[in-house]
């Protein structure tokens, strides 16, 4: 997926720039929130949560043996649902370090099957999880996929009030 940062400038004017960078950007932003995109709503729609909990968006990519995810941290509620989506054509695997986990938090994803993912074998390649009922606390993960890994953070707090 092609990443803002990398993307040669445009020539001429500040005002195509802007519009070139906005639309990048919005293309492959998904860094955590609730975009209100296509996917967002099919996704939403698949799993039957109508308008309930938030939906977070984490991406999958890399490049020789370098990998990244995006956002490498994630501030969620309890409830809230995150998809973790390829960015390419590499195969990832994902799984979320229950060594590392409180016994609470590590019983939960093992309980509902959420400690890791299956391969995730081409572009566009989704893991979602569920905090529904998930216990406070840090979740850290690693991703891995053509020889390189990295690893991420999941905090799920429960907002004050």
């Amino acid at each position: 997926m092609l990443d803002p940062a990398d993307s040669p400038a445009p020539r001429g004017g500040g005002a195509l720039t802007a519009l070139l960078t906005f639309t990048l950007c919005t293309a492959v932003a998904s860094c955590g929130g609730e975009p209100d995109d296509l996917r967002t709503r099919e996704l939403r729609e698949a799993l039957g949560l109508g308008s309930g909990p938030a939906i977070h968006w984490i991406q999958l990519g890399g490049e020789g043996d370098r990998e990244w995810v995006r956002p490498d941290r994630l501030e969620v509620e309890p409830g809230d649902v995150v998809a973790f989506e390829t960015a390419d054509w590499r195969v990832h695997t994902l799984t979320f370090r229950t060594d590392s986990l409180p016994p609470p938090a590590a019983r939960f994803l093992v309980r509902t099957g959420q400690e890791a993912a299956p391969p995730l074998v081409s572009l566009g390649s989704r893991f979602v999880v569920t905090f529904a009922d998930a216990p406070e606390g840090s979740y850290p993960f690693r991703a891995e996929a053509g020889g390189g890994s990295i690893e991420g953070v999941i905090v799920v707090r429960v907002p004050p009030g």
